[in-house]
């Protein structure tokens, strides 16, 4: 899938703007390390962390079952 990040602006929150649910019980402090995702070109960042403008291509991480 493709995002855009905004300059200012959070993978995760350009996520979140986008309807699309990513897992950060911390709040997007980075210190639980559960939002991240696979960002082709930079490898598994938190995606509450990783704030570069620009258009990439991006694998969430799995649902798990229950």
């Amino acid at each position: 899938m493709r995002i855009q990040i905004a300059r200012g602006q959070t993978l995760l929150e350009a996520l979140q703007q986008a309807k699309i649910e990513v897992h950060a019980p911390c709040g997007g402090n980075g210190t639980c390390g559960l939002c991240a995702v696979e960002v082709y070109g930079y490898g598994r960042v938190k995606s509450c962390q990783f704030c570069k403008p620009g258009i990439y291509e991006i694998k969430l991480p799995e649902k798990e079952a229950f």
